[in-house]
C-alpha cells in the first residue's frame, strides 16, 4: 500500500535533469477531479505529452506520459503495428478468444462459428450487441439432454434478431454485433445462472456455454474499443398470457413500485443492468433521473409505446401488474443480463427484452414491423443517454485525461485519437475557455489518419495567480461520437508564483508515513515548515540543487483498538507566501489485520474505502446515528458493494440489530446478497413468526434454507448481537448474543462473486414490504472464520 506523501511543486537548478513526476510512486501535482494521475518517467514516441517548465536545461525534460492502450502493439511479434496489419487483412488474435481481432475492432462483417457450428458470431461495427439464447433447434445426440431442461425453446427469436440486424443496417448503413446460440436448450441452456445449471455437467455443452458467452464479451470489448460504450439486448420469447413485452434491468417488479423519486437515487443505478447510463448521464451534468432511464418518456419503453407497443416498465405499465392492479411476475432479466450489462461494471448497458408471440414473432411482417420500431428507438435511447449517434462515423477522444504546461513554457501537444470511419477528413470542436493559453478552437484529421496533434501554446501573463485546472471538451457533432476520454485537465502552472501541493492517501499507525516534498521551478532557496496534527515535523531552507527530499514521520501507536481516524499534514513555504494542507486518514494498527469492514454507521472504520451508501426515501432515509442506522421498515436501506468474503478460506460477518415489535408479522431482511435459491448466497431475515433465519448456500450444494435457524420472536425491541461464521471446508455456525445457537454443513465456495451488490435493510432486489424497521449497527466483516471466544468477546 502506497502511503501518503507531501508534494511542494518546485524545482532544482542545476546538476541532474529532475526525475519524471510520477517515480518511485510518489505522485504527480494534479487539479480536483482530474481523472487518472499521468504514470511513467520516459518519452514516447506518440505520447506527444512532455511538459517543459521554464528556466535553465536541468529544469527541462519532466515527462509525463500516459500509457495508450491503442496505440499500435505487436502482439503478433512480427515488427509491424497491429493496427498496420489489421488495415491489410492480417488476422489477429491477440486476445486469444477464438475471435479474429479485425472482426473486432475494425473491419465488421466476418462470421466466427463455435465448435461444430453450434454458436456463432456476426461481428458488426455500431455500439449495440444482439443476442439470442433460447431460439437454436440443434439437438446433437453427442450431448444428453438436460434432467431440469426447459419445456421448449424461444421460436423464432434468432429471426427476430436478423430482423433487427437488418433494420439498423438500413437506418445506419452498418450491422450491431450478434451472438447466436444453435443449440437448443433441453441441451444448453445459455441464459442459466450457473455453468452446471446449464450444461448438466457435460464438457462439451460446458465448452459452448463458455464461448457462447466469450463472444458476446468479444463484440462488447469490442465496443468498449471503438466506442467507449454501448447497449447489448438479450433477445428472448414471452410465453405468458400477458400482452405486454417485459423489459428486464435486473429491478424486480415489485422494487419499482415505488416514486420516481426514491428510484432516483444512484442505489437503484448501481444495482440495475443500466449502471454505466446512469453514470454517463450524470457525469454529463444531468440530475440523477434513474427513473427517468427506466420508465420515462425517453426510456427504452417509453420509445417503443410511442410506436405502438405495449412494454413494462413504460409510462403506460410503470411496472407490473395483472389486469387487477395487483403485481404479477415479470422476467426482470437472466445471467446474461447480470453479466453483460454493466450492474457489475463496465461501460455496456444492458437489458433483456421478452417479447410476445403476437404482434413481434409470429410473421415476418411483425418481426420487420418490430425491428423498424426498436431501431428507432435504439437511435434515440443511444443520443438521449450515451450521447451516441448511429449517423456518427467516427468515435473522437482525447489520448490522456490530463495535461500539465507552464507559462511561458514550450508548447504542449495532445494528441486525439478518433476510431471507426477514417476514410475522408474530419474536423472536430473543441469548447473551453483556457486562459494562460492559445488553445485551437477544433482539431483536423486528415483522410486516413487515425491521430492529430492537439498544440498547447502558453503564454506568460506576469502576474501571480498560482495553479490554475481548466476543461476542454470535444463537442459531439453529426458525424462525431465523444469517446469515454471526452475531456481533457489542462493544469496550468504559474511561472510566477510556484505552488504547493499535498498529495496522499492513507498513513498506518505506528508509521512512519513516508513523505516526499518536490519542487518543479528554479528559484532562490525557500524556507519550508512542515506539521502534522498542529504540530511541527520539520523545518528548514531548501537550497540545494536536490529535487525531490524525504520526509519520514513517525505515528505513534496507542495500542488500542478505535478505528481509523484523520490528522491534518500542512506544509508552509516563504517567501513564495505558498501553502496547503490536506487531511490524511489513519488507519488502526491495532486492527485484525483480517477484518475487512467494520461500520458502526455508514462509514467504513477500517479505512479501506468499503462505506455503506444509504438509499434514502425522497424525504428522509436511514438516519445514521450514534446506535448505527435507524431504518423505517417501509423503503430505507443500505448497500454495499463487493461483499469481500467470496474465498474459500472461511469468513465471519457480525453485526448489531434491535427489531421494532411494530415491524412483527412479516418478513424482514437484515441482510442479503443474492436471491436465497442461489447458490453461493447469503440472507439473514426474520420470518413472519419471529424466527431468525441465516439462508445460506455455498457453491455446490443443494439449497436448506432453515439449516441455521434460531427459534424465537427477536421482535422484541433489545439490542442483538448476531454473527455466521463459515470455515474452510464450510461448516457455518450462527451466533445470537455470544452464544452458538445453530450450526450447519453450509458455505463452501464462499459467497457470491465480486461486484453484486449487498443490502443491509432491505431483500437483494430491493422488493417491497420486506424490509427491515429498527436499528443496525457495528457491521463486521472477517476474512476468516472467527473462535467461539472471540464471538464472545465483541
Amino acid at each position: 500500500m502506497r502511503s501518503g506523501f507531501l508534494l511542494l511543486a518546485l524545482c532544482t537548478c542545476g546538476g541532474e535533469p529532475a526525475p519524471g513526476p510520477a517515480e518511485a510512486d510518489t505522485g504527480i501535482p494534479t487539479g480536483p477531479d482530474s481523472g487518472t494521475a499521468p504514470t511513467g518517467t520516459e518519452a514516447t514516441e506518440d505520447s506527444g505529452t512532455t511538459a517543459t517548465p521554464p528556466g535553465a536545461d536541468p529544469c527541462v525534460d519532466v515527462v509525463f506520459d500516459t500509457p495508450d492502450s491503442d496505440d499500435g502493439g505487436d502482439c503478433n511479434g512480427n515488427g509491424q503495428a497491429d493496427d498496420v496489419d489489421v488495415s491489410t487483412g492480417a488476422s489477429l488474435d491477440c486476445d486469444v478468444d477464438g475471435v479474429p481481432d479485425e472482426c473486432q475492432w475494425l473491419s465488421g462483417g466476418c462470421t466466427v462459428m463455435g465448435d461444430s457450428d453450434w454458436f456463432e458470431y456476426r461481428a458488426g461495427t455500431l455500439p449495440v450487441v444482439l443476442s439470442a439464447p433460447h431460439g437454436g433447434s440443434l439437438m446433437p445426440d453427442e450431448l444428453e439432454t438436460r434432467p431440469d431442461a426447459s419445456t421448449g425453446g424461444d421460436l423464432n427469436t434468432q429471426e427476430t434478431v436478423g430482423a433487427i440486424s437488418d433494420a439498423l443496417l438500413s437506418a445506419t448503413g452498418q450491422r450491431p454485433h450478434v451472438v447466436l446460440m444453435h443449440l437448443h436448450r433441453h441441451k444448453v441452456e445459455a441464459n442459466a445462472w450457473s455453468l452446471e445449471e446449464g450444461t448438466a455437467g457435460q464438457p462439451e455443452a460446458e465448452a459452448a456455454w463458455l464461448g457462447y458467452h466469450a463472444l458476446i464479451d468479444a463484440a462488447r470489448a469490442a465496443i468498449t474499443q471503438h466506442h467507449g460504450r454501448g447497449l447489448y439486448i438479450d433477445i428472448h420469447g414471452l410465453s405468458s398470457s400477458y400482452t405486454e413485452s417485459e423489459l428486464g434491468y435486473l429491478i424486480d417488479g415489485d422494487a419499482m413500485d415505488v416514486e420516481d423519486a426514491r428510484l432516483d437515487h444512484p442505489g437503484y443505478a448501481a444495482l440495475s443492468s443500466l449502471r454505466a447510463a446512469e453514470e454517463w448521464d450524470h457525469a454529463s451534468g444531468a440530475a440523477p433521473r434513474f427513473s427517468s432511464v427506466l420508465r420515462g418518456p425517453q426510456s427504452m419503453g417509453g420509445l417503443l409505446e410511442a410506436h405502438g407497443l405495449a412494454v413494462v416498465p413504460s409510462p403506460a405499465f410503470p411496472w407490473p401488474t395483472d389486469d387487477h392492479g395487483a403485481a404479477r411476475d415479470y422476467f426482470d432479466g437472466g445471467y446474461s443480463t447480470h453479466a453483460h450489462g454493466s450492474r457489475l461494471g463496465g461501460t455496456i448497458s444492458g437489458l433483456q427484452i421478452e417479447c410476445t408471440w403476437d404482434a413481434i414473432r409470429e410473421s415476418e411482417e411483425d418481426r420487420a414491423a418490430f425491428a423498424a420500431a426498436l431501431t428507432q428507438s435504439v437511435e434515440t435511447w443511444l443520443e438521449t443517454w450515451l450521447d451516441l449517434s448511429l449517423a456518427g462515423r467516427s468515435v473522437v477522444s482525447f489520448a490522456q485525461p490530463e495535461v500539465h504546461v507552464w507559462e511561458a513554457g514550450a508548447p504542449q501537444i495532445v494528441e486525439v485519437i478518433r476510431r471507426g470511419d477514417l476514410d475522408g477528413s474530419l474536423i472536430v470542436a473543441l469548447d473551453g475557455e483556457v486562459n494562460g493559453l492559445s488553445v485551437p478552437s477544433e482539431v483536423v484529421f486528415a483522410a486516413g489518419e487515425a491521430r492529430a496533434d492537439l498544440v498547447l501554446t502558453p503564454s506568460d501573463d506576469a502576474e501571480s495567480e498560482g495553479l490554475e485546472v481548466h476543461t476542454l471538451r470535444i463537442v459531439r457533432a453529426a458525424d462525431v461520437n465523444r469517446g469515454s476520454m471526452d475531456r481533457l485537465e489542462i493544469v496550468v502552472h504559474d511561472d510566477e508564483a510556484p505552488t504547493v501541493w499535498l498529495d496522499a492517501e492513507t498513513a498506518m499507525e505506528g508509521g512512519p508515513l513516508t513523505a516526499e516534498l518536490r519542487r518543479d521551478h528554479c528559484i532562490e532557496p525557500v524556507d519550508v515548515a512542515v506539521t502534522w496534527g498542529g504540530e511541527s515535523v520539520t523545518d528548514f531552507t531548501w537550497d540545494g540543487p536536490d529535487a525531490a527530499r524525504p520526509l519520514a514521520i513517525e505515528i505513534g501507536g496507542d495500542g488500542e483498538v478505535t478505528g481509523a481516524w484523520t490528522e491534518v499534514l500542512a506544509v508552509t513555504a516563504q517567501p513564495i507566501d505558498a501553502e496547503d494542507a490536506l487531511e490524511i486518514t489513519v488507519r488502526d494498527a491495532d486492527l485484525d489485520p483480517e477484518l475487512l469492514l467494520w461500520a458502526t454507521a455508514a462509514v467504513d472504520r477500517t479505512a479501506q474505502g468499503r462505506d455503506l451508501r444509504l438509499l434514502p426515501t425522497a424525504e428522509t432515509g436511514p438516519a445514521a446515528s450514534d446506535a448505527g442506522l435507524a431504518l423505517d421498515g417501509e423503503d430505507d436501506a443500505a448497500l454495499l458493494s463487493d461483499l469481500p468474503v467470496s474465498v474459500d478460506g472461511g469468513w465471519t460477518i457480525g453485526f448489531r440489530f434491535r427489531a421494532e415489535p411494530a415491524g412483527a408479522g412479516q418478513y424482514r431482511y437484515l441482510l442479503s446478497h443474492a436471491p436465497y435459491w442461489w447458490s453461493q448466497a447469503l440472507n439473514v431475515y426474520l420470518t413472519s413468526g419471529g424466527t431468525l433465519r441465516t439462508a445460506l448456500a455455498g457453491a455446490d450444494e443443494e439449497y436448506d434454507v432453515d439449516a441455521l435457524d434460531v427459534a424465537g420472536d427477536f421482535h422484541d425491541g433489545a439490542w442483538h448481537d448476531y454473527a455466521v461464521t463459515v470455515a474452510p471446508g464450510g461448516g457455518a455456525s450462527v451466533y445470537v448474543d455470544g452464544a452458538v445457537e445453530a450450526t450447519a454443513d453450509r458455505g463452501a465456495g464462499g459467497i457470491w462473486r465480486e461486484g453484486l451488490q449487498t443490502l443491509l435493510g432491505a431483500r437483494h432486489d430491493l422488493t417491497g414490504g420486506v424490509h427491515f424497521m429498527g436499528d443496525l449497527a457495528e457491521l463486521r466483516i472477517y476474512r476468516r472464520a472467527l473462535t467461539a471466544d472471540e464471538i464472545a468477546s465483541l
